[in-house]
């Protein structure tokens, strides 16, 4: 056993580990901070091997493991670089008492209540302790334009959860007309023109009541309909998607918008639409208008859940 000098300027030098003895039932109290040392990295292996020369390591590698080889009474923790499975067992507690499939960034509090078992206390995954995620995937900036066109694969292809589109200063070339959206499930080889729904709610500030403009089988789904073509008028309009690859259902968008319409009025508006052809995914989204042309800003967000 080695023992611990109470004066005030003899270090502890032990080959051995040190032992506090003699504290009766009162415990170690700690005046200052107690500090802990990061370990090497260690390699994925079945066992995972827990080294000794610190209390918190980097797992490396992406090896599937069931149990832990770790001196009784150690409390570490750890942190994965990679996506690897840890098998809930005898030798590994785990919460839920299930599998666990880690991602890069997650983390595990561990206590070995014996030797080579280990109690899990707490997993903190990257995705929880980001509360999710909403990435920017494409911009486009039409100007003068006929057609604008979202084509980037990972909006569509079940990367995200939904899609977020967000349209500003849309401004057309003639005054008053419709903006529409159609979709495409073949790569833009053909955009859907038949079989869409849709219902918007709209008023300005020269009245209280609200009108309706609606269709049960239109060729389009009419986002818009009050652009003005003056110089200080502009629109804009958010249109959220949830799970374009999904082939279980009909896809359906919801969008709100306002701005100036075409006599200088405060507009708003904020409807529904869908495409009931099928229930195939959709990889393409397009933007056309009744006539002539338009300018603006378009941004696609991908949005995750977790």
């Amino acid at each position: 056993m080695s023992t611990l000098k109470t004066d005030a300027i003899t270090a502890v030098t032990a080959d051995a580990d040190l032992s506090l003895d003699g504290l009766g039932t009162g415990g170690v109290s700690i005046a200052s901070t107690l500090k802990m040392t990061k370990g090497g990295d260690i390699a994925s292996a079945s066992p995972l091997v827990i080294d000794v020369d610190g209390n918190y390591f980097d797992v490396t590698g992406t090896t599937n493991f069931a149990a832990m080889t770790v001196e009784a009474g150690n409390f570490f923790m750890l942190q994965f670089d990679g996506a690897l499975t840890i098998t809930h067992g005898s030798g590994i507690e785990l919460p839920g008492a299930a599998n666990l499939t880690t991602a890069a960034g997650d983390r595990l509090i561990c206590y070995a209540t014996a030797a080579n078992t280990v109690e899990v206390m707490s997993v903190e995954t990257e995705a929880a302790a980001s509360g999710g995620s909403r990435t920017l995937v494409q911009t486009l900036t039409p100007s003068g334009a006929s057609t604008a066109t979202l084509t980037t694969a990972s909006l569509f292809d079940g990367t995200y959860d939904r899609i977020e589109i967000n349209v500003d200063g849309w401004d057309t070339s003639g005054d008053n007309v419709d903006t529409y959206l159609t979709v495409s499930d073949d790569a833009g080889v053909s955009f859907e023109s038949a079989d869409y729904r849709y219902h918007t709610q709209q008023n300005d500030d020269s009245g209280s009541t609200y009108g309706a403009n609606a269709s049960t089988s239109a060729a389009n789904i009419a986002i818009a309909n009050t652009s003005g073509n003056a110089a200080d008028e502009s629109i804009f309009f958010d249109i959220q998607l949830s799970q374009p690859d999904n082939t279980a259902f009909h896809k359906i968008f919801r969008f709100r918008g306002g701005g100036l319409n075409s006599n200088g009025q405060s507009t708003l508006w904020d409807g529904v639409g869908s495409w009931t052809g099928g229930t195939t995914a959709i990889d393409q989204v397009r933007f056309t208008v009744q006539s002539g042309t338009f300018s603006g800003t378009i941004r696609a967000w991908g949005v995750k859940d977790s």
